[in-house]
C-alpha cells in the first residue's frame, strides 16, 4: 500500500513538473508565459491582502496621530477651563471683598476717613491670631481696633506697614468691656482659646437672657462703644458673686475676608461723637 501511494505521488509530481514546463513554454494572448499568469493569479489574493493591510496600518497611524492631537487639545482646553474657573472664583472673591469693604466703611460712623481696609490671609481660632494685608503702606498703631461686617474682630498687636497681626477675641489674653444693648448689664468678655467666650463680672441679680447681644461699652479705652461682640449662649448660677456666662462671638474669624482697621479711634473722640 505504501509503495502504491509513493508511486502515485511520484507520478503526480512528474505530471506537475511537466505542466509547469509546458506552461512556461506556452505564451498567452497578452504575450506573457502562461506560467507567469498562473503565478500572478495565485499570488493576487496575497497582494490584495497585503495592500489592504498597508491601507489599514496607514489609517491606524493617522487615527492614532489624530487621537493624540485631540487628546492634547482636550487637555489644553481643560486646563484653560480650570484656569478660567479659578479666575472667576478669584474675581468673585474680590467682588465680595469690595462689597464687604463698602459695607464696612459705610457702617462705621465717623471713621470713614481714617479707617483702613485690609484683607485676611490667615486666621486661627485656637491660637486667636489673624494676619491681614494692607493694599498701601500704612502705619497702624498698637491696640488699633479691628472690625468686620458682623462685629468686633480684635486689636492690632503687630504691624509692619504692609501687614498686621491681630489678636482676636478667642485669644486667651483677649478681654473686652461689654454691655447689653440696653446698657443695663455690663461685664468683661474674655477669650478661652475656643469657640465660646467667657463673660465675667456679671452680677447674680443681672437680668440677662440667652441670645442677648453684647456690644462694646468703651470702658476699656481700646474699642469704640456699640460694636457687636457676642451673643449669650449659656447662663448658670453658682455660689460665687457672679453668674457663669458663656457667649458666642459675633464674628466667625474662619469666614472673614475683609476687616476694617480703626487707627483714628481714641476715647476722647468717642466722647465728642454725636449720639
Amino acid at each position: 500500500m505504501t509503495e502504491t501511494r509513493a508511486f502515485f505521488l511520484r507520478t503526480a509530481a512528474v505530471w506537475l513538473l511537466l505542466e509547469l514546463v509546458a506552461a512556461s513554454q506556452v505564451v498567452g494572448p497578452d504575450g506573457s508565459p502562461v506560467l507567469w499568469q498562473w503565478v500572478r493569479v495565485a499570488t493576487r489574493p496575497v497582494a490584495v491582502t497585503a495592500e489592504h493591510i498597508g491601507v489599514f496600518v496607514s489609517d491606524l497611524a493617522f487615527g492614532l496621530r489624530d487621537t493624540r492631537r485631540l487628546l492634547a487639545e482636550n487637555l489644553r482646553l481643560r486646563y484653560e477651563l480650570e484656569d478660567a474657573q479659578s479666575r472667576n472664583l478669584l474675581l468673585a472673591e474680590d467682588l465680595a471683598a469690595l462689597q464687604e469693604t463698602a459695607r464696612l466703611v459705610g457702617g462705621v460712623d465717623g471713621f470713614e476717613a481714617s479707617s483702613v481696609a485690609a484683607r485676611c490671609v490667615y486666621s486661627s481660632l485656637t491660637l486667636g491670631r489673624m494676619e491681614v494685608r494692607i493694599a498701601t503702606p500704612h502705619v497702624v498703631p498698637f491696640d488699633t481696633p479691628v472690625v468686620s461686617s458682623t462685629g468686633l474682630v480684635g486689636r492690632v498687636v503687630r504691624s509692619n506697614r504692609r501687614s498686621c497681626w491681630i489678636e482676636t477675641l478667642t485669644h486667651p489674653a483677649a478681654a473686652v468691656a461689654v454691655k447689653t444693648e440696653s446698657g443695663t448689664v455690663q461685664g468683661l468678655v474674655a477669650g478661652t482659646g475656643k469657640r465660646e467666650l467667657l463673660v465675667e463680672y456679671v452680677s447674680r441679680t443681672a437680668e440677662l437672657l440667652r441670645g442677648e447681644l453684647l456690644v462694646t461699652s468703651g470702658a476699656d479705652g481700646i474699642y469704640p462703644p456699640g460694636i457687636p461682640v457676642a451673643k449669650v449662649s449659656r447662663i448658670r448660677e453658682s455660689d460665687a458673686a457672679f453668674l457663669e456666662v458663656m457667649a458666642t462671638p459675633a464674628v466667625d474669624t474662619n469666614r472673614v475676608r475683609v476687616v476694617l482697621l480703626l487707627p483714628g479711634w481714641t476715647p476722647d473722640r468717642a466722647r465728642s461723637r454725636p449720639r
